[in-house]
């Protein structure tokens, strides 16, 4: 063979071969190429010991945790005048203690749920008789709870009055009446008759009883000297019988004590003193005083987003000017509510237990939750570590501590503790994981 002919031939093969090469390269799809020339590069990221903490803040509503009104109304031919105020607005109002004196009689608070119905008095029993004697427990008076209006019940309850500097009201005297029977508004008696008739049975009972002693019960046996029995008149005619005196009178009953669903306020928890109006008629239609009751509220919006990241339980701050108070998450709602931009959130209420300023009532205070835990996680990795399986959450280890790189990333199974800023917090459910570990985050 010439070589012209073997140099011929052997481009020809060459030209054969770079055909099939090139032909070959056409038939893949442009994924395929870059799977079969650019091998697949895993990104990793560090296992380490971090803290996670995300702070959420924003604005609320404070709030009173309820408004009483208190008005009262007089007998007909009387005026309901304002005579006294022992307390001034922002005052607490104590168990058993006046909040304000209507025509001479006090206004007294009481510790309970449901307001009086009816008057009572001794002999009296039920459930309402068992509420009262409940308050005046919570006054300090050791009254048995048993539903029975007797004596003792009669006492504690004089003895709360004579406390405030006020008699108690008795049968015999008159009482107002409250303007609504469905609301705990309190209404107060006339004071004089109650004095007067106290002060009339102690001077009778002086007159018929001067130097204290007891006369001889019926039936006794009377033991004192008697006098000696004068000798029989001589016979004659019969005078005639001298009248004989009148028996004295007995004297007057003890008055009955009388609980007064007028004077008597039941509250469910401590108040404070509102407002009151000042000495004198008040306008129509304006209460005498208002309370506020205790367990003041704070009401703000959680987004989608910090709902996601905080749940019942978790702390929470509150403030406004100065004032500050840490307490928890109650039970949140599942469910958003759509605000006026269209966007989910999510209402919290808190009942606060520390007094909040008065002034703060209506205004704004502010907000601050700390998600997370000051303490470091001893295993933090990037969100984007962290894969959910259907056989559960799990990271690809890449790599060691100690260094080497395993032939194919190993499965660890996890559970997630603590997220925060686009990491997470790990505890290790299955296999083996620790600081300084490689684990994949992605491709390249």
């Amino acid at each position: 063979m010439s070589a012209r002919r073997a140099v011929a031939t052997g481009a020809a093969v060459l030209g054969l071969v770079a055909a099939g090469v090139t032909g070959g390269w056409l038939l893949h799809s442009p994924d395929e190429r870059i799977a079969v020339t650019v091998p697949p590069t895993v990104v990793t990221a560090d296992v380490r010991s971090a803290t996670l903490t995300t702070r959420y803040d924003g604005d609320g509503t404070f709030s009173a945790g309820g408004v009483l009104a208190v008005h009262v109304a007089p007998p007909s031919g009387m005026t309901a005048v304002v005579t006294a105020s022992p307390r001034s607005a922002g005052d607490v109002a104590e168990w058993c203690s006046p909040v304000v004196e209507v025509s001479g009689r006090p206004v007294l608070v009481l510790h309970g749920e449901i307001p009086l119905h009816r008057d009572l008095t001794v002999g009296d029993e039920g459930a309402d008789v068992r509420r009262l004697q409940s308050a005046l427990r919570d006054c300090g008076k050791r009254v048995a709870v048993d539903g029975v209006f007797g004596q003792a019940t009669a006492a504690a309850l004089t003895q709360v009055y004579r406390r405030a500097g006020y008699a108690p009201v008795t049968a015999a005297s008159s009482a107002l009446q409250p303007t609504d029977a469905t609301a705990a508004e309190p209404t107060a008696p006339d004071a004089g008759g109650a004095v007067s008739t106290v002060d009339h049975v102690l001077r009778a009972s002086e007159e018929a009883d001067p130097d204290g002693t007891d006369a001889a019960e019926p039936g006794a046996v009377d033991d004192r000297p008697q006098p000696l029995t004068p000798p029989a008149p001589a016979a004659g005619p019969t005078p005639a019988p001298s009248p004989s005196p009148s028996p004295a009178p007995a004297p007057a009953p003890a008055p009955t004590v009388v609980a007064p669903r007028g004077e008597l306020l039941f509250v469910p928890s401590a108040p404070r003193v509102g407002s009151v109006a000042a000495p004198g008629l008040p306008p129509a239609d304006v209460p005498v005083a208002t309370l506020t009751l205790a367990g003041d509220r704070f009401r703000f919006v959680l987004s989608a987003a910090q709902r996601a990241a905080v749940s019942e339980g978790t702390p929470v701050v509150v403030s406004r000017d100065g004032w500050s108070e840490t307490t928890t998450l109650p039970s949140l709602p599942d469910l958003p509510t759509v605000d006026e931009t269209g966007a989910p959130t999510y209402p919290v209420e808190l009942v606060l237990t520390t007094e909040v300023p008065s002034a703060s009532y209506g205004q704004a205070g502010r907000f601050d939750i700390t998600v997370g835990s000051p303490d470091p996680y001893e295993l933090v990795v990037p969100v984007s570590a962290v894969y959910d399986t259907p056989d559960g959450t799990v990271v690809l280890r890449a790599s060691g501590a100690e260094g080497g790189t395993p032939p194919a990333p190993e499965r660890v199974e996890v559970r997630v503790v603590a997220s925060a800023e686009g990491h997470v917090a790990l505890e290790v459910v299955s296999g083996s994981l620790r600081a300084g570990d490689q684990v994949v985050v992605g491709e390249r």
